[in-house]
């Protein structure tokens, strides 16, 4: 059920699972948290979630810096987040994942669905997009998407020109990937290193063979920049 009295007044809108006691705050312009001893918590969920030693400041400019943050509590307790940007570009809505984070104790319940759907139900984006090296991301991505890229064959379908226009205007514009191969959703390198301690498994066929396809080093930092074009039901 969906709740739009605030909490604080910190929080713009909320979203209540009753059923799984799992209630998701929506942020707008988190740059107000910013001396906030949340943004603390965030960094400790980051760290648990990746199981590396990611950096304070790496994390304020994944949660601060984007136009909504979502903070995930399951009995109140913060165990998650996401953020996101909105584009436009072509006339068309883009919803960009920087990040949705779960704490490794609450991963596999289906937290990061219902964190995305939030934000898919709220902002209404015709196309999402995400820089990733992680199978799980792409797989949850997939779950909305009528047409995506890089995709498990490299064969282009109908909307694959948009897709390769968006996503090199996002790697390039948005975040200044000067390596970016267009044509794969591809860089080689992105991060220098890996950002998960371990690689997340994912079982479904299609999410393999593009990895597969793609041979995305993790450990030398490579990324796929996901461009997905939502089902119309979704619209």
């Amino acid at each position: 059920m969906e709740n739009t009295t605030q909490r604080n007044k910190e929080v713009d809108r909320k979203f209540e699972l009753a059923d799984k006691n799992v209630l998701i705050e929506q942020i707008l312009n988190p740059k107000r948290l910013s001396n906030s001893p949340i943004v603390n918590e965030l960094v400790t969920i980051a760290r648990n979630g990746f199981g590396t030693p990611i950096t304070e400041e790496d994390v304020r400019n994944h949660v601060l810096n984007v136009d909504f943050l979502h903070l995930v509590y399951v009995e109140n307790n913060l165990v998650g987040f996401g953020s996101y940007n909105m584009f436009e570009y072509t006339n068309k809505k883009i919803l960009y994942i920087n990040g949705i984070v779960v704490k490794k104790n609450f991963q596999k319940e289906g937290l990061g669905t219902t964190n995305l759907n939030f934000a898919i139900n709220t902002k209404k984006p015709d196309i999402i997009v995400a820089r990733t090296q992680n199978p799980e991301i792409y797989h949850l991505i997939s779950k909305y998407a009528q047409e995506m890229y890089p995709n498990e064959d490299g064969k282009p379908r109908q909307f694959y020109d948009l897709c390769v226009s968006i996503g090199k205007y996002v790697a390039v514009n948005k975040l200044q990937m000067e390596k970016y191969n267009e044509k794969q959703f591809f860089e080689k390198g992105t991060y220098g290193t890996a950002l998960n301690d371990e690689v997340p498994i994912v079982t479904d066929r299609n999410t393999i063979e593009v990895f597969n396809r793609l041979d995305l080093n993790r450990e030398e930092g490579d990324s796929m920049m996901i461009v997905a074009i939502l089902r119309s039901i979704l619209r």
